[in-house]
């Protein structure tokens, strides 16, 4: 390996930490449900936060139609939000999330027996077990466009044949975070964020076009169906083409 190389991966392990670190903060200072909410800093006038809520709304819907059941497998699982509906028709919940902060919240808000929490880093956690579905909100934008394939390689070694996954994220909207940060263009992979103390944050932010992203994962063996909320999210179904395939590879290991 390079000494570029080393230096690529070495700075990307530190955006990785502040990510995570950017998570703790706002979740320890509520600034997290603040964002969700669109008060404060994020109140970006009646209109756009009712389309806000409506969109909001939509994906709840969407969550509610792919209707996780069986033992579910929660990646990114932040203070809950999504958890509790997750829980509601699954016979457990697996939820997990690098941050401390975020998972406490979760437990206290959730407060299931079903769901199970875990902390650890996502990009080298292994469960030991398979799940009947997968599902990740507002994550998959958080991770780089280099561990992509690794990403959903990972996801299907974690799937029970015929498994199902679930995903939402953002679209790209300048009007989407506070009123005082900066999208940098859509193109841009990394923002900085702000706390409400005034502290910045860097963190990794990949804005997928739902159409790119559906023939990407198609070129990894993954069916996948997208919808748009509208102006702020999308949602997506994935399952694997040929799930036999995948049994195969595996008895060769």
């Amino acid at each position: 390996m390079s000494l570029f190389q080393e230096s690529c991966i070495s700075d990307l392990h530190t955006l990785m930490r502040q990510q995570v670190e950017y998570y703790t903060q706002i979740a320890l200072t509520g600034q997290y449900d603040r964002a969700y909410a669109r008060i404060g800093r994020y109140d970006r006038g009646e209109q756009a936060n009712a389309q806000w809520r409506q969109e909001l709304t939509l994906v709840e819907h969407y969550l509610a139609a792919f209707a996780p059941r069986g033992d579910v497998l929660e990646l990114a699982c932040g203070n809950g939000r999504w958890t509790g509906q997750i829980a509601r028709n699954a016979r457990t919940v697996t939820a997990l999330d690098a941050s401390p902060a975020m998972l406490q919240q979760n437990r206290q808000r959730v407060n299931d027996s079903r769901v199970s929490y875990i902390l650890a880093d996502l990009f080298t956690w292994e469960p030991g077990r398979r799940f009947d579905c997968i599902i990740f909100c507002l994550w998959l934008s958080h991770v780089p466009p280099q561990w992509f394939e690794t990403f959903w390689q990972r996801i299907a070694a974690w799937l029970l044949p015929g498994g199902r996954v679930f995903f939402m994220d953002s679209l790209y909207d300048p009007e989407r975070t506070a009123l005082d940060e900066d999208l940098s263009g859509r193109e841009a992979t990394t923002l900085v964020r702000k706390l409400d103390n005034g502290q910045t944050c860097r963190i990794l932010k990949v804005f997928y076009d739902p159409a790119d992203l559906q023939q990407a994962l198609l070129r990894l063996h993954w069916q996948a169906k997208l919808v748009t909320t509208g102006r702020y999210f999308y949602c997506g179904e994935a399952s694997r083409v040929n799930p036999a395939v995948d049994r195969l590879e595996e008895t060769k290991q």
